[in-house]
Order: C-alpha cells, then structure tokens, then sequence
C-alpha cells in the first residue's frame, strides 16, 4: 500500500491505507510512525508533503527513508493530487438517510387539511343532492310533456313526445296551403262579420304555386248587401269577384271567387 503524510504548520496528518489515518503534532510524528510499524507492514512508498525536504524525511524512521516520495506542498495540494475514489462512500444512506419531513409538516398542516377535507365532503354531498332534485324534476317535466302530447295526440307510440310534438305543430303551420287558406279565411271572415246578417253557405279552397283561391256561397238580405260584402273584402286587400247571384225566397244566395289580388 502507500502512505501520504502532510506536514501542516506544526501538524502532521497521516493517512496509512483506505480508511484509517490519524492526526498528531509534528515532534510526536516519529513515535507515531514507529509504532504503525510494529503493528502493520511496511507500506510500498510514502508521499510525504512539507515545506523542507531535508528536515521532513529526518521525520521519518530509517525504514521509511528509502520509501519517501517528497512534494512541497500543503494539505490542500495533497487533497488536490489525490486519486478520486472508484466509488466514494455514502453515510447519506439507512437511518442518516434524508428523508422528508413529513411528519412535521403534518403537525403543522394538519387542521387546514381536515377542514379542507371537510368542504369538498360537503360539496360532493350538496351537489349528489342537487343532482338528485334536478333528476327527479326532469322525469316530472318529461312525464307532464308526454301527458300533453296524449291529450293532442291520444294514439301511437310516444319515443320523444316533446319532439314529436314540435314536428306535429311545425307540419299543422309549416306548409304554405295551411298558413294561405288560415289568412284568406280571417280576413274574408272579417268582412263577412261586419255585414248583418249575412253568411257563410259553403267554402271550397284550392292552393297552386301561384298562390290560394277560395269559392265560397253566402246567403244575404239582399243584392245590395252581396255589393258591400265584395267591396268589404276588395278593401282588405284580396280580389272578390261575383260569379253568380239568385234569389232564394226572401234570401239573396250569391258565389264569390275570392283570391290575392293580381
């Protein structure tokens, strides 16, 4: 083995295999030398760092002379020349481990732990039960739209009755024949309305791309008020022509042609 010996003012640190070494004063040194000796072999070569040559190797016993590997230099100087160590040895490991400190941290966050824990509990419990409610009203909601769409609809299979029921009434007002004939009607019956004691025999509506006509048999006082019918309803904007008239004993019964005006 090899041994390293630094001269440090009036110290001297000793190194003499891996893991032992000691640290004595300078004039103790020999002493020190002579008794590893006659404990332990000789080593292979001694590096010896100090500031005299000639006085650091009279340190050392005659059996060590011949072995002294002398460098000027200090204790930082053999730290520095020194071989790194294949694997360096870890006293970070078993029970002086570092370890979190956990357990202090819980000491110290413990009660803002518990409350927190707490309020998300009751939030979780608050929301199941808004949940619940929310659930249970929208089965109420879908039982009471079914209910209407049977009283509208009492008959076939109900799969969405809120949907269905949106294209039933879109298909009773979507088409143009519908929302025509529905117009024509209110405003030939607003004429009709104002003339006593005239009305409505019979109605027959015929719908093209052009639009909507309607022929209709009403029964008057007489011609005169079959005049002001037609008049009535060529001032509400449509057309109202007069395609027949008779009497019918005390009655006029006349047939009007009844469209948009062109």
């Amino acid at each position: 083995g090899e041994w390293c010996i630094v001269l440090d003012g009036e110290d001297a640190i000793v190194r003499y295999d891996r893991c032992g070494g000691f640290s004595v004063e300078r004039v103790l040194l020999p002493s020190m030398l002579a008794g590893l000796l006659a404990n332990g072999t000789l080593p292979g070569a001694v590096v010896f760092y100090g500031r005299e040559q000639a006085a650091d190797i009279a340190l050392l016993p005659p059996s060590l002379q011949a072995k002294a590997q002398w460098r000027r230099g200090n204790l930082y100087s053999a730290l520095l020349l020194g071989e790194s160590p294949g694997s360096a040895l870890n006293l970070l490991q078993g029970e002086f481990a570092v370890r979190l400190p956990v357990a202090r941290w819980w000491r110290e966050w413990r009660t803002v732990a518990a409350v927190f824990a707490l309020a998300f509990g009751l939030q979780l419990v608050a929301t199941y039960a808004d949940y619940l409610k929310l659930s249970r009203e929208n089965l109420a909601l879908r039982a009471a739209v079914e209910s209407s769409y049977r009283k509208a609809y009492p008959r076939g299979a109900v799969v969405d009755a809120e949907t269905q029921l949106r294209r039933q009434l879109a298909s009773l007002r979507g088409s143009g024949e519908a929302s025509g004939f529905v117009q024509l009607v209110e405003r030939v019956g607003a004429a009709i309305a104002g003339n006593n004691g005239t009305a409505i025999d019979a109605i027959n509506y015929n719908f093209s791309s052009r639009g909507g006509e309607m022929r209709m048999n009403i029964v008057a006082a007489d011609f005169e008020a079959v005049e002001r019918v037609r008049s009535d309803i060529n001032k509400a904007g449509l057309e109202a022509v007069m395609e027949s008239s008779s009497a019918q004993g005390d009655k006029v019964r006349a047939r009007l042609r009844v469209g948009d005006r062109s």
